[in-house]
Order: structure tokens, then C-alpha cells, then sequence
């Protein structure tokens, strides 16, 4: 015979009791009761919007994470910033620590699209993410070289370089370039056309010629494909 959840008392995911004093409990739509870190851990283990006792939907209170920054990738493709910040927003609120939700709402911060400008906070969403998120690492970087934190600009163009991040190498090149190191600034962008980007060919030739290696320069640059 089936069991009713007001019968035993217990949330139907951990197994433990409903009503104590020291945890917080959340009732769905359809009137169960689960304990609400059940419902939020739900949610960022990607399960379906569905009560889990009785499979009724609430896709507005049980939508996962994974769910949150799709319709959020969508809002942003069609231009609605404000949709897709308050999306991320609820992303975040569910799982603080998911790189993506984070890393999207630091490039959302940054450049002041659906919510204004804020590059304090746009680095606070970055650092979290950048440990598993080349692209936040990267744009750290560029945070800090804009406030001019070279050293600091350096370590995460460095820390997503030797991860395979080939736009963070060529802004390692462009750094060293500034800084007046030439031959570190012809060795990342070398790294990086040896990899295929095309920006590093194009500058990497130019770097040659205004060093007065105009064959080298010359050779380089016609390695850049011709657009068809």
C-alpha cells in the first residue's frame, strides 16, 4: 500500500523528520512539505520541476539551475538583458557557487547590460567563477589591467594561458608588449598562432616588421586565411 507523506512525517528526499526546530521547511503548490535544503539541492542537481511525491509540475518554484541559465542564455541572445540578469539572479540565489551563473553575471556587471554598471561587483562574480571558468579568469585580467593592477592582470592571464586559453595568451602578449618586453610578447603571441588564433598571426607579423624583421613579418601575415 502506498505511503502518504502526512502519515510518516518525513521529508520524502533525506528521510528525515519534518518540523524541527533547526530546519526550515518548505511547502510546494500542491501542498507537500519538504525540507527547503531538499528543494535547493534538488534544484541544483538539475531534477525535473516536479513535486517528487506527487509529480505534479511548479516549474516557477522547483526550476533547476541548469533550466535558469538556458532561458537566461535565450533572454540574452535576444537582447532582453533585464530578463536574463533576473534570471542569473534567481540562479544565484539557488547554487551561489555555480561558475557559469556566476561568470554570466559578471560579464553582465561589466558591461552594464540589464542592470547597471558595477565592476566591483562584476569582479566578485568573476572571482568565483574563475577557478573552473577560463573566460572569468581571463576577463579578470582585464579587469585588473583596467584599473591598472598589472601584476594582478598578469597572474589570471597567466593562470587561464597555461590552461589552453588562447585570447588570455594573446592579452599576456599584449601586456608584455606594453611593458616594453618585446621577446615575451613575440613568444605568447608564437604560442597562440601555433594554436590557430588568428589574431596572433596578424599581430605577430606586425610585431616583426616593427622590429625590423620585415621577411619574418611579411611570412607571418600571409599565414592568415583569405575570407571566401
Amino acid at each position: 500500500m502506498a505511503w502518504s507523506q502526512e502519515e510518516v512525517e518525513i521529508c520524502c528526499i533525506c528521510l528525515h523528520g519534518l518540523g524541527t526546530p533547526d530546519i526550515s521547511d518548505e511547502k510546494l503548490p500542491c501542498g507537500h512539505v519538504l525540507h527547503e535544503q531538499c528543494v535547493t539541492e534538488m534544484r541544483r542537481q538539475g531534477a525535473s520541476a516536479r513535486c517528487p511525491v506527487c509529480r505534479e509540475s511548479h516549474p516557477e518554484r522547483l526550476l533547476t539551475v541548469a533550466n535558469m541559465v538556458d532561458k537566461a542564455t535565450q533572454e540574452f541572445l535576444l537582447k532582453n538583458f533585464a530578463e536574463s540578469y533576473q534570471l542569473l539572479s534567481q540562479a544565484h540565489n539557488v547554487d551561489s557557487d555555480h561558475d557559469l551563473v556566476n561568470f554570466f553575471l559578471g560579464g553582465l556587471c561589466h558591461k552594464g547590460l540589464g542592470v547597471l554598471k558595477d565592476l566591483g561587483r562584476a569582479s566578485e562574480y568573476y572571482e568565483a567563477a574563475h577557478a573552473c571558468n577560463l573566460d572569468a579568469a581571463n576577463n579578470l585580467g582585464i579587469l585588473c589591467q583596467e584599473h591598472g593592477d598589472i601584476p594582478k592582470a598578469r597572474m589570471f592571464y597567466e593562470e587561464a594561458s597555461a590552461k589552453g586559453h588562447l585570447s588570455a595568451t594573446c592579452n599576456l602578449a599584449d601586456l608584455c608588449e606594453k611593458q616594453g618586453d618585446i621577446p615575451s610578447a613575440r613568444m605568447f603571441h608564437e604560442e597562440a598562432r601555433a594554436k590557430g588564433h588568428l589574431g596572433a598571426i596578424c599581430r605577430l607579423g606586425v610585431l616583426c616588421e616593427e622590429q625590423g624583421d620585415i621577411p619574418r613579418g611579411c611570412s607571418t601575415r600571409r599565414r592568415v586565411p583569405r575570407a571566401t
